[in-house]
């Protein structure tokens, strides 16, 4: 399982990303966005899944947390 953590332009973005995640069975919690990271809204969710959440259009960032480090995925 791999910890994913996604950033967004909207608090009803960050909402919308938890549903939709919700709806197809992976875990993601919304918190405050780490203060390694930024964020237009200040609202990040966290996933823990083995499947990449590049599959929400709207996101700001997506990163992969390893080693407590972050490394920013591409979002297309």
């Amino acid at each position: 399982m791999t910890e994913y953590w996604v950033s967004f332009y909207s608090h009803y973005d960050a909402l919308t990303f938890r549903t939709e995640c919700r709806s197809r069975g992976i875990k993601c919690s919304l918190s405050s966005v780490p203060r390694s990271l930024s964020s237009s809204c200040g609202t990040a969710a966290m996933v823990i899944s083995d499947e990449s959440p590049l599959f929400f259009d709207k996101a700001e960032a997506v990163y992969v947390k390893s080693d407590g480090r972050f490394e920013k995925l591409e979002v297309k």
